[in-house]
Formats: C-alpha cells, sequence, structure tokens
C-alpha cells in the first residue's frame, strides 16, 4: 500500500512541475523540473570549464598556501603563513602562523580513520591538546568550497536562477553535498566560480558564508583562483599544488610546532 502511496506522491509532484529531492537526514524538498535541468546544464559547462570531470576525480590530495602579510595594529604590518594538506577523502593537516599577532601558531591534524584530531599550540603546556570532541565531517565543505567532483561526494546540482551585482550578471545555481547546500555564481562567459554563498537548509537565501574568487590560473590542467575573499575582507593570494607526495606519518602522530610548515613533506 504504501509503495503505492509513494508512487502517487511522485506522480502528482511530477505533475506538478516538481519532484522531492532528498537532502539527507530526512530532509526533502520540492523542486521545480525546468529548474533542475537548467542546474544540471549550468554544472556541466562549470565542471568543463574547471577542468574536466576526469581531472577532478583523479585528484587524490591537495596543498594550499598561503603567505601574506596583514594588520596588526593601525601601524604594524606582520606575515601569516597558512599551509593547509587535504588528503582525500577526510585527512588533513594544517599550519596557521599568525605571530607575532595574538592569533598566535596552531597546528591541527584530523584523521577521522583513526578518531585523531589533534591541535598544538607552541609555549603550551597542555599541547599536544587531543581534542575530544565529536569531528566533524569537513569532507562537504571542502569539496564545495574549492568545486572539487570526487567518488567521495557527489555534489547535486537542483536550482538555476541569474542574478546581478552591481554591474555584473552571474549564472547562479544552487547545489548540495549531503546535509549542505551552496550557491554557486558563474561568470557567463567562462562559467568559472567568481562566488559561492554557503546557505541554510531552512531558508536557502539566508546566507552564513561567502567567498569570492578571482585570477584564476591553471595547475595541471585544474583551474583555480590564485586570489580569493572572505565576506568583505581583503583579497588573499594562494597556491594550489594537486596530488603532492607527502609524509603519511603526519595523520599518525601528534602535530609539532618543532616539525615546522613543511613538516607534511617526504623525508629524504
Amino acid at each position: 500500500m504504501m509503495g503505492w502511496v509513494m508512487v502517487y506522491f511522485l506522480l502528482l509532484s511530477f505533475m506538478l512541475g516538481g519532484f522531492p529531492l532528498a537532502l539527507g537526514s530526512g530532509t526533502t524538498m520540492s523542486v521545480d523540473a525546468s529548474s533542475q535541468a537548467d542546474a544540471e546544464e549550468l554544472w556541466e559547462k562549470a565542471i568543463a570549464a574547471k577542468g574536466g570531470r576526469e581531472r577532478l576525480h583523479a585528484i587524490r590530495s591537495v596543498l594550499i598556501t598561503k603567505d601574506f602579510k596583514y594588520w596588526v595594529t593601525p601601524f604594524k604590518r606582520a606575515r601569516n603563513l597558512h599551509v593547509t594538506l587535504v588528503v582525500l577523502p577526510d585527512k588533513s593537516w594544517s599550519w596557521d602562523d599568525y605571530r607575532p599577532g595574538k592569533l598566535g601558531l596552531r597546528v591541527k591534524m584530523i584523521n577521522p580513520e583513526r578518531n585523531y584530531n589533534w591541535l598544538t599550540y607552541p609555549n603550551d603546556p597542555k599541547s599536544p591538546r587531543r581534542l575530544t570532541h565529536t569531528i566533524e565531517p569537513n569532507l562537504p565543505f571542502f569539496h564545495l568550497r574549492e568545486m572539487i567532483e570526487s567518488p567521495w561526494l557527489q555534489i547535486v546540482p537542483f536550482k538555476a536562477t541569474s542574478q546581478r551585482i552591481k554591474s555584473k550578471t552571474f549564472h547562479v545555481v544552487y547545489v548540495r553535498a549531503g546535509d549542505w547546500v551552496a550557491k554557486y555564481y558563474l561568470d557567463t562567459k567562462t562559467f568559472l566560480l567568481a562566488r559561492i554563498e554557503f546557505v541554510t537548509l531552512s531558508d536557502m537565501e539566508k546566507t552564513w558564508e561567502t567567498y569570492q574568487f578571482f585570477d584564476y590560473v591553471e595547475v595541471d590542467g585544474i583551474q583555480v583562483p590564485s586570489k580569493y575573499r572572505v565576506g568583505d575582507s581583503a583579497k588573499i593570494a594562494r597556491v594550489y599544488q594537486f596530488n603532492v607526495e607527502y609524509d603519511p606519518g603526519i595523520f599518525e602522530r601528534p602535530p609539532s610546532v618543532e616539525a615546522g610548515p613543511d613538516a607534511w613533506r617526504v623525508k629524504r
């Protein structure tokens, strides 16, 4: 009986111009069929512009380096070195150095396979700290932010529209990955990602985080932004490397300040 009820519901939804889309955790929503088709077409163009699905699915690790100066006080600038290694599907190691600023230095490692969630600070008697709270999966967020399709996570486009920001018009594609939902703003000529807004499931026009991307360059056949901006902050340059050779031991031991920002490299 329940099977026929479900079939009736699906047919009714289709006749009304939409169908239910599962968003994980039992959440569903109705999506217009024509908008879904437009979203899928735009998504394919965006994937092709970025470098193609084959290249994206071949990514096993991503190294992102940011080396810039920021204002510690109105009269003093300091260097910030940020190195992040992500090994798909969900391992990560990062070095965030804001010294001599108040944020200081922290080295973090996450390895869900071993239930490792380590955080280390310099001159901290309790470091390395093994955090006891549940490890939040960062896989969807990283894939969505970097627009990386992979065998481990499917990004699903489900709605398309257009939007004008100042003097520029963008293709806007709503996408989801698990319980995460984002709005992709695509350049109408290149189909490269110019802006991403992370939104809530309950109100997809309510943005909680915004990234803007600039000055694309090609790395191993993949288009990546050489600069980005979070919210209204200043532009920050970053360098990408894909499928780097790394020391797998960094995911088996607590992170070390003494090992420095190159701790991820293979020792020769």
